[in-house]
């Protein structure tokens, strides 16, 4: 007898009418129409990521502008040029107190001129070492 209120149960229970199971099932899915839905989200996520052209240009804009004004803090300065290679340009007030510390700790990058003068080896009013180009001009004269 047991048996037979368990076999009872059972089919109460495996009978979706009874259990108001078909008012819950949805509609099902082929593995096409699956596939199209996940990469239809994937993209969807994908684009939410990449900045628009928009976007592109602007923060190019804004990097040639800190760059720029990064040039311009190293020319008023005096400073070094080879600061522009070393440190990064993109926030021009993070590269101006990057120099600013670099200069604190090491004084003796900034070339200061002294007021030396070097002698050449040739007479004043000779052409020879009042510039660069006129001694590679001198060494290169024919001669004769």
């Amino acid at each position: 007898m047991n048996n037979e209120n368990n076999t009872a149960a059972q089919q109460t229970n495996a009978d979706p009418a009874v259990n108001g199971e078909s008012k819950q099932q949805g509609r099902t899915f082929t593995q096409e129409e699956v596939n199209q839905i996940v990469s239809n989200r994937l993209a969807q996520e994908r684009a939410k990521g990449e900045p628009t052209e928009a976007e592109k240009r602007e923060s190019e804009l804004a990097a040639r502008e800190a760059a720029l004004a990064c040039r311009e803090y190293i020319s008023q300065k005096s400073y070094p040029h080879e600061l522009l290679d070393i440190l990064p340009t993109s926030d021009a007030e993070a590269f101006q107190t990057a120099v600013e510390k670099l200069i604190k700790a090491f004084p003796s990058i900034v070339a200061h001129p002294t007021g030396v003068t070097v002698n050449t080896g040739g007479e004043h009013g000779s052409g020879m070492g009042t510039s660069i180009d006129d001694r590679i001009a001198a060494a290169f004269a024919r001669k004769g």
